[in-house]
C-alpha cells in the first residue's frame, strides 16, 4: 500500500479538518499527488461521538493539487495504492473538489501537464462517479464530464479547443507518419 504524510492537520468547531502539505506516495516511493490544502467535512456531531470513516465525510475540498497519473505497459502508478476492499465496506457518498491544480498525465504515447485544474468527483450510491473538470493545456481550453460505476462502463466525454497537434507529441522521431502543426477544435 501507499503512504500519506501531512504537515498540519487542524480540527475546527465547524466539523471540518484542514490538513495541508500533504503528500501521497506510492508503495515504491514516488509522488502521486501534493496537494496545499485538503478540507474534509464531516458531521460535527459524528466528530464529538469519535465516529470517523469515509462513510461518514460530506465533502471534501481539495486545494492546488499536483496529481500525477501514469498509465504505462498497462500498469497504472496508483494501483496498489489503497488497501483492497474490506468485507465490510465503509463507501464515502460526496463531493469531492478540485481547485486551481496541475495533472500530469503520461502513458506509453504521451506526456503531457495540464494545468489550471477544477472540477468535481460526485461519489454516489451504488459506487457510481460522475466527473466534471476543466483545464489548459499549452493555453488550449480542455473539458471533461462524464461518469462511471459498477458496471465498468465509462461515458467520458472531452472537449477541446485549439490543441496544438505538434505539441502533444502524438508521434516519435522515428514514426513513419508526423505530425508537424495543426490544431484540433
Amino acid at each position: 500500500t501507499g503512504q500519506m504524510t501531512a504537515g498540519t492537520v487542524d480540527l475546527s468547531l465547524l466539523g471540518d479538518v484542514k490538513a495541508a502539505d500533504v503528500q501521497l506516495l506510492s508503495a515504491d516511493g514516488k509522488p502521486l499527488a501534493k496537494l496545499q490544502q485538503v478540507q474534509i467535512r464531516y458531521n460535527w456531531n459524528d466528530l464529538l461521538k469519535g465516529r470517523l470513516g469515509p462513510q461518514l465525510i460530506q465533502a471534501v475540498t481539495v486545494e492546488k493539487p499536483q496529481i500525477w497519473v501514469t498509465y504505462q505497459q498497462e500498469q497504472l502508478n496508483w494501483d496498489g495504492f489503497l488497501k483492497t476492499k474490506t468485507e465490510s465496506p465503509s463507501e464515502f457518498a460526496g463531493t469531492v473538489t478540485l481547485r486551481d491544480g496541475e495533472l500530469y498525465l503520461a502513458t506509453d504515447y504521451l506526456s503531457q501537464k495540464l494545468e489550471q485544474l477544477s472540477g468535481s468527483l460526485d461519489f454516489q450510491a451504488n459506487s457510481q462517479i460522475t466527473l466534471a473538470a476543466a483545464g489548459k493545456i499549452d493555453q488550449s481550453a480542455v473539458k471533461a464530464s462524464g461518469q462511471w460505476g459498477t458496471s465498468g462502463l465509462l461515458d467520458l466525454t472531452v472537449s477541446a479547443e485549439k490543441i496544438n497537434l505538434a505539441k502533444l507529441e502524438l508521434t516519435k522521431a522515428d514514426d513513419p507518419i508526423q505530425i508537424i502543426k495543426g490544431t484540433l477544435d
